[in-house]
This record gives structure tokens, C-alpha cells and sequence, in this order.
């Protein structure tokens, strides 16, 4: 009788943690959300720079082509 009562006050667990791991639970899942979202606005963002820089490159060379400079210059 003694170790029933044990093993069913052991297994009542307190509201208040419940609420609280529900809760951070919750808050995890935001926080992963949001730092999906983050991720996503960066890739865009890196891919928009590589975009500019990849027309920068092609401008460079059409110049240097033009100028008869050699490009990139040699390297000593």
C-alpha cells in the first residue's frame, strides 16, 4: 500500500513545471522559426551580391579588354 502511494505521488507531476516546459517548448519553436526566416534572408542576400559582383567582374574585363590592359595583372 505504502509503495502504491509513492509511485502515484511520484507520478503527479506539479502544473506550474508542465506550463513552464510547454512554454519554453513554445519559445524554442519560435526561436527556430525565426531563425529559418533569418537564414532564408541571408541566402537571398548573398545571392543578390554574388549577382552584383559577377556583373562587376564581366564589366572589368570587357574594360581591360578595350584598353588592351591585361587583367587580372600578373602577379610578381
Amino acid at each position: 500500500m505504502v509503495l502504491a502511494g509513492l509511485a502515484l505521488a511520484a507520478g503527479c507531476a506539479d502544473p506550474r513545471v508542465q506550463a513552464n516546459t510547454a512554454q519554453a517548448l513554445v519559445d524554442m519553436g519560435s526561436t527556430v522559426q525565426s531563425m529559418q526566416q533569418d537564414v532564408a534572408a541571408m541566402s537571398q542576400t548573398i545571392d543578390s551580391l554574388r549577382a552584383v559582383v559577377a556583373y562587376q567582374d564581366t564589366l572589368i574585363n570587357k574594360l581591360a579588354t578595350l584598353t588592351n590592359v591585361p587583367w587580372p595583372p600578373p602577379r610578381n
